[in-house]
């Protein structure tokens, strides 16, 4: 790392009153990097490299001396957990990364704001996209700052939740008033029950493109992740040894648990906001209630193996699936498998429920009420 840059990181301890950090990285993911140049493997592990000593120099410096309670985090991939192959200084970096895990305990403990944008356009089946949600962000960050907590942001370009799967059954924060989800897939009733945990103290919750999984097609194979359809799930298999799996939970029963089981809830969002590219994002910030086609989708595993865009999820229009991509929605997937998931058929009932919720934050605000609106035609994102 350049002199330069670690005077200016040390130089941070001077800054008493400091409360916030946003560390922004390069945004390509490790695929891309290998393919830069001839040597690219050793180019990935020095950028991996400078990830771990800036992220070290970083938090040592606002350790003790500042009063940081916010942190912003994008495009952070799994670095926290990285083990160096062709560095020739790997075990000086493996023991500094043993430091960054202590000195970043020693940090979130005291957090009370963490919003995390994530780093990837597509999930690869054997990449470390999996663990980071399964395991590094749940264990080694979100986990040394549960008991201060108050607000939580966590925004992607890709779906997640289901597949990567995020392992949120040890988590719980006792004071979190306000949480923001970005492209969060439902699929097993567990998901919302966390959710739930929080009545105590959940005041504003938005779900931005967070659509159930109404059934998905798990291919037959070892080296598949998620290896298991989701639990309370109706099974059938094809005949190459697929297993299909449906998820009967819609809308209106999360808009009734949600009006029912969060009391002190006083701010909603639902729809499609496209938060990962809005920065101006306040706990407060409205981009309404809508109904999208794109609530509910399908989950085909068999074609993620292959496909160079995120596409294990397909979005019903009206009766017809598409598959989707970070591109928008794409005609003509999986139309085989999904014969043996019927398409919802619940738009009055979603409306009704949700329509319920807001009349009970309404009445708990003092009558101002949110209008359920048309969903907006998503922009293209390259």
């Amino acid at each position: 790392m350049p002199s330069e840059v670690e005077s200016i990181l040390f130089s941070l301890a001077g800054f008493g009153k400091l409360q916030h950090i946003d560390l922004k990285f390069w945004k390509q993911n490790d695929t891309y990097l290998r393919t830069l140049h001839i040597g690219s493997a050793t180019a990935y592990g020095k950028t991996v490299n400078f990830r771990v000593r800036l992220l070290h120099r970083l938090l040592s410096a606002v350790e003790w001396k500042t009063k940081v309670t916010s942190i912003t985090l994008e495009n952070l991939k799994d670095d926290l957990t990285y083990v160096p192959v062709h560095d020739l200084h790997g075990s000086e970096l493996e023991l500094e990364n043993k430091d960054l895990h202590s000195i970043l305990r020693r940090v979130l403990f005291r957090l009370e704001c963490f919003e995390l944008r994530a780093a990837v356009d597509d999930i690869e089946l054997d990449g470390s996209e999996h663990h980071f949600f399964n395991t590094t962000l749940p264990s080694n960050i979100l986990g040394y700052a549960t008991s201060t907590l108050r607000t939580l942001k966590l925004f992607s370009k890709f779906y997640w939740g289901y597949h990567p799967s995020f392992n949120f059954s040890a988590l719980h924060f006792p004071c979190l008033k306000s949480l923001t989800l970005e492209k969060f897939t439902f699929a097993f009733d567990a998901q919302l029950s966390w959710i739930l945990s929080h009545q105590d103290t959940l005041e504003s919750l938005t779900l931005d493109d967070c659509p159930i999984i109404i059934g998905g097609r798990t291919p037959n194979g070892k080296h598949y992740r998620p290896a298991k359809a989701p639990p309370s799930s109706q099974l059938s298999q094809t005949q190459e040894g697929d297993l299909i799996w449906i998820y009967e939970t819609r809308w209106h029963s999360y808009f009734k648990l949600l009006a029912e089981g969060l009391p002190h809830l006083r701010f909603f969002n639902f729809g499609e906001g496209d938060l990962y590219y809005e920065r101006n994002f306040t706990d407060d910030y409205e981009f309404g209630l809508q109904l999208a086609d794109t609530r509910y989708c399908v989950f085909d595993g068999q074609r993620s193996c292959h496909d160079e865009t995120f596409c294990e999820l397909s979005s019903y229009i009206g009766r017809k699936a598409v598959r989707y991509d970070i591109r928008g929605p794409r005609p003509g997937a999986w139309e085989q498998a999904t014969r043996d998931i019927p398409p919802p058929a619940c738009e009055r009932e979603d409306a009704e429920a949700l329509q319920d919720l807001i009349d009970a934050i309404a009445k708990r605000i003092g009558g101002h009420k949110l209008m359920i609106t048309k969903a907006k035609e998503k922009p293209l994102r390259h």
